[in-house]
């Protein structure tokens, strides 16, 4: 795993990125995507990823390994495969962030994303939403 030379920014905003890897995650794709979030200007960041169901042994080697590697990390193991739908709302509920952010097992997010502020310009695509503790 590259060292990060990317400039850091502090908010005192935890922002949760969640994300489901199954069975058939492919590993290019997946390593992609959670060095994406390695490279974040943003600092405050977890990243739950849910294992929705088991998943092979080069996959949980490789989320291990990025796991020890940086304590923002976190394995939510789940016994079964039941979808992504149900594997990001597990991982959601393990989530210690203000803001939810779900990361695809083969999608990379920009370098500099930032929480959604109060006064963004609407055309600018949210990357991150505030946490809702009801449902209105």
């Amino acid at each position: 795993m590259p060292a990060n030379s990317t400039p850091h920014t502090n908010t005192g905003h935890l922002v949760s990125i969640v994300m489901a890897a199954y069975a058939r995650s492919n590993l290019g794709h997946l390593r992609e995507a959670i060095e994406s979030v390695l490279a974040q200007t943003h600092r405050e960041w977890e990243l739950i990823v849910a294992l929705d169901g088991p998943v092979g042994e080069e996959a949980r080697g490789l989320l291990e390994d990025f796991a020890a590697a940086d304590a923002r990390i976190r394995l939510l193991p789940l016994r079964e495969n039941r979808g992504q739908a149900f594997a990001r709302n597990r991982a959601i509920e393990k989530a210690d962030g203000e803001f939810i952010a779900v990361l695809d097992a083969d999608d990379a997010t920009p370098i500099g994303v930032q929480p959604a502020r109060e006064g963004d310009v609407p055309h600018q695509p949210i990357v991150a939403r505030p946490r809702q503790n009801e449902v209105e």
